[in-house]
């Protein structure tokens, strides 16, 4: 007999098993690929159970320009229980005037510039550092290293990021990895206000650095190693990991218009120097090859609804186990823009070619009316000459060569 996932999932609980133990399907074999296996986790590990003591827990955000998303993030971290300290890398589009509003507003907890002047581009380690420094001065019980286009979630439907912290910190863990979800935009997205919700296309972060993103560690006063790993993982002493993986929903590019201030303005331009000296930012390598970012099609992403997707990737939103890895950042945004820079290229090749065929065209024409001009006058001129008087006179001399030429062809 075969089972459904909830039948299995009443079964379990009529024999004793607590709610909260995760369920959804995984594959029997590597061959066929069918997700037919239906999977329960459960344990000490896996089940949620709401702490007693909850502890406190920080977000700090490294903001540049991200103004139409900032707002969002904050406010969606306080629903979390989350306390938000903003670093505005001297931010051009308002964001920095958001964040003073909303910490005047008691949305969040402090908001400060870094460095203490602009600064001549994008020193990422210097921004590591300094989240590390000061994250360990905070009395908060945990730090989550945050960025300003991203929405951490717990692996427990209904658990704020707070509760589930709390229950990690109570098992005696001190640090917990992330899956990245990449959420791309459509063209139905470009006609509305950015709604982290409203977006339902994705696919998995592929890059071998997505795979490892420890971003919340316990706050023990000692200062994490966050620019050794590009800040992909907080690194100190007695680092006890959690199991299972919480969530992150990223959004990078949310529209033409954004992506491409983006990465064309507040990016390329800024990581040139990182680039050179450390090899960071390779990911956005690709993007030096196109002039703009155009919405993706539905069909090249991953259809996203929290249910379904609770159950469908259970083990890659839990492990990591099952996504394809890529070098680079952003894999199906990367194949996207260079499969558009081919079609660019080919639209561009084809209108060298018609230019090229067209001059070759007018070329030859003019080249043809030429000829025929010339085709006229050597008429004229050897209609003139036959009406002369010297060719009638030579008209016998002509005659005996000829005679003499075939003579001397048929004797020699």
């Amino acid at each position: 007999m075969e089972w459904t996932a909830d039948e299995l999932g009443r079964f379990l609980r009529d024999c004793g098993f607590p709610e909260g133990f995760f369920l959804g399907y995984t594959l029997n074999n590597n061959v066929a690929l069918s997700k037919n296996t239906i999977l329960a986790i459960a344990g000490r590990e896996a089940t949620f159970t709401r702490p007693d003591r909850p502890k406190s827990v920080a977000a700090i955000i490294n903001v540049f320009n991200e103004y139409d998303i900032l707002e969002q993030v904050v406010r969606y971290l306080k629903d979390q229980g989350v306390q938000v300290h903003i670093v505005d890398n001297w931010s051009t589009d308002g964001s920095y005037e958001i964040a003073r509003t909303m910490l005047a507003q008691d949305v969040c907890s402090n908001v400060i510039r870094f460095p203490a002047e602009t600064p001549a581009d994008y020193d990422l380690m210097g921004l590591l550092q300094h989240t590390a420094e000061y994250g360990a001065k905070l009395q908060s019980d945990w730090i989550i290293h945050y960025d300003a286009d991203e929405f951490r979630c717990a692996p427990w439907p209904s658990t704020t990021l707070a509760e589930a912290i709390s229950f990690v910190d109570g098992l005696g863990y001190s640090a917990i990895d992330f899956t990245i979800l990449n959420f791309g935009f459509t063209d139905s997205d470009e006609q509305v206000p950015f709604s982290p919700g409203a977006r339902r296309f994705f696919d998995f972060g592929r890059h071998p650095a997505h795979q490892v993103q420890i971003k919340a560690w316990k706050n023990q006063g000692q200062v994490a190693d966050l620019g050794s790993s590009g800040g992909h993982t907080a690194a100190f002493t007695g680092s006890r990991i959690f199991p299972l993986k919480f969530l992150t929903r990223h959004y990078p590019l949310r529209s033409t218009k954004q992506a491409s201030t983006k990465i064309f303005r507040d990016r390329l331009p800024r990581i040139e120097r990182e680039h050179r000296e450390l090899g960071w930012h390779n990911h956005y390598d690709t993007f030096r090859q196109v002039a703009s970012i155009q919405p993706w099609r539905r069909s090249e992403l991953l259809i996203f609804d929290p249910v379904v997707f609770g159950m469908e990737f259970l083990v890659e939103r839990l492990s990591g186990i099952g996504i394809e890895t890529d070098d680079r950042a952003i894999p199906i945004f990367e194949w996207l823009e260079a499969s558009k820079l081919t079609e660019a290229q080919l639209r561009q090749q084809t209108e060298d070619a018609i230019r090229m065929a067209n001059g070759v065209e007018a070329r030859a024409s003019t080249q043809i009316e030429e000829l025929e001009r010339d085709n006229l006058m050597l008429r004229a001129e050897v209609a003139a000459l036959r009406r002369s008087s010297s060719w009638r006179i030579t008209a016998p001399i002509r005659g005996l060569k000829g005679s003499l030429m075939r003579a001397f062809n048929r004797n020699g």
